[in-house]
This record gives structure tokens, C-alpha cells and sequence, in this order.
């Protein structure tokens, strides 16, 4: 599983489970860092503008078997 995960997306705890919203998907957290500071929000997974939409960094959690958001912004 890929360690991080930046997406567009509205804020919850993780993850969106589609495809489309993922920014940024691989094991680099410097990259994911930069899609993430560089990514605005207030655009929907299609880049259409939706004010409930922001950009989240996530994290894989191999103790739950899932992404853990870590940072979130809009």
C-alpha cells in the first residue's frame, strides 16, 4: 500500500474511497507535502469550484488497514 495520500475532498476523517479526488498517491512524503501546499481548495475531485471542498494529507495506518487524514485545509 502507498504510505501517502494527498486528496481533494470534503472534510472527514479519511479519504475518499474513489479515484478521482487523489492528488498525489506514493511513498514520498516531500512530494506529498508539496501537491498538498501547492493544492487549493474550494474545488470539487473534478477541479469544478465547490466551497465544501478542501485538500487533505493522509497517511496509511497499517494497524487499522487504512488512510488516516493528517492535515486538512480549504
Amino acid at each position: 500500500m502507498n504510505k501517502y495520500r494527498v486528496d481533494r475532498a470534503m472534510e472527514a476523517p479519511c479519504p475518499p474511497i474513489g479515484m478521482n479526488s487523489i492528488l498525489y498517491i506514493g511513498e514520498s512524503y516531500v512530494d506529498a507535502t508539496k501537491v498538498y501546499m501547492h493544492a487549493n481548495g474550494g474545488k470539487d475531485a473534478w477541479g469544478n469550484p465547490h466551497s465544501l471542498y478542501g485538500v487533505m494529507l493522509s497517511i496509511w495506518n497499517p494497524a487499522k488497514n487504512e488512510y488516516m487524514v493528517k492535515r486538512w485545509k480549504s
